[in-house]
């Protein structure tokens, strides 16, 4: 019997197999012929179609899908923009993405782009120039006219936006209505009777945070509440070495301003991690939660269920936001026309009560 060792040494001296020229020439066969064969084509002699596969199998090789996109102007990638890889939770939404996309024969190709709108811009067009089948971009900056979008756009290339954050997104956006979350989260402080609340972390934010201040406005003027004078915002330091720290240390402003009269006495908590770091801190104060003071997350982490008391939170959908996403991709690939209705397809965010909420 040849070791191992042998057979490796074979291999290696063996003939440079990398194209289907290269595996052509070695069967002397024509390239036509091997291509019709490696696509499933008919019409090629079955004892052909077995040398070739037996070939293939001995040289390992296989085609070069981006190669083959590059030659026929369509790959079976698609490309997925990112402004970063630790924002807005994309772990689990790219894995559900993944998913639903591989089921289709389909595979993904992330790039972490920066959330400057230049750096979009150039993500796109290298995605057009690599032949994807259609892009995705999460929290886009750029608007239905921008260049780049239509060069896509002229090239046929599908692109659905995710949550973008511009007035004037593409058609094909699907887009989380984070106001609704708030409203509702609003809504049930004010029926267990709280009327002086705080936002924590979320007076800073961008383009997200001030959609979740609307819903916190919008439900206390509905209740005939001065949103001004009944809201309070307490910052989180953005250099701290974790959100989860960046909350324990905002929570030291509340705890010395406890004893005062007009204290607030909910906290609407940019999101989890932060509100994980303001109970732990209270916590530590001998502030009884939600005995004294109520505190709402946002993301519906899992850590939320494994605290105690357990975190009331927010669900961003993120399931829903995907499979609509994915939807709106498939459908624009298979050539279906584009569903009628505003461009937006808005999603709402939705409460979810635990035990850090409780009567004022």
């Amino acid at each position: 019997m040849r070791s191992t060792k042998n057979r490796s040494k074979e291999r290696s001296t063996g003939p440079v197999i990398r194209s289907t020229h290269d595996l052509a020439r070695q069967l002397g066969l024509s390239r036509w012929t091997v291509s019709r064969v490696i696509n499933g084509h008919a019409g090629v002699h079955p004892d052909t179609v077995r040398r070739v596969h037996a070939a293939m199998e001995q040289y390992r090789f296989s085609p070069n899908p981006l190669a083959k996109g590059l030659r026929h102007g369509k790959t079976s990638i698609i490309g997925v923009g990112v402004p970063e890889i630790e924002a807005f939770h994309l772990g689990p939404k790219l894995e559900r993405l993944r998913h639903e996309l591989e089921a289709r024969g389909f595979y993904l190709m992330v790039g972490v782009r920066g959330n400057a709108a230049w750096q979009e811009v150039e993500l796109l067009d290298r995605f057009r120039e690599l032949c994807v089948a259609g892009m995705i971009s999460f929290a886009s900056s750029l608007g239905a006219g921008n260049r780049a979008v239509r060069r896509l756009a002229q090239a046929g290339v599908p692109l659905v936006m995710v949550d973008p954050r511009t007035a004037s997104p593409p058609r094909s956006s699907v887009l989380l209505d984070r106001a609704a979350g708030m409203r509702e989260a609003t809504g049930h402080l004010l029926d267990l009777g709280h009327r002086r609340l705080a936002s924590v972390g979320l007076f800073q934010g961008g383009f997200y945070s001030q959609q979740r201040l609307e819903g916190i406005r919008s439900a206390l003027e509905s209740r005939g509440l001065d949103p001004e004078g009944s809201l309070t915002h307490y910052a989180v330091n953005e250099t701290a070495a974790s959100y989860y720290q960046g909350g324990y240390e905002a929570a030291e402003e509340i705890v010395r301003g406890w004893k005062k009269r007009d204290r607030p006495t909910a906290f609407l908590v940019i999101n989890d991690q932060v509100a994980t770091g303001v109970l732990k801190r209270l916590q530590e104060a001998a502030i009884d939660i939600p005995g004294e003071g109520s505190i709402i997350g946002y993301d519906r982490m899992d850590l939320g269920n494994f605290l105690t008391p357990k975190l009331t939170t927010i669900d961003g959908q993120p399931a829903a936001l995907m499979e609509a996403a994915t939807a709106r991709l498939l459908q624009a690939i298979d050539g279906e026309a584009p569903e009628r209705g505003p461009a937006r397809a808005p999603i709402a965010a939705r409460l979810v009560i635990r035990e850090t909420t409780g009567p004022a």
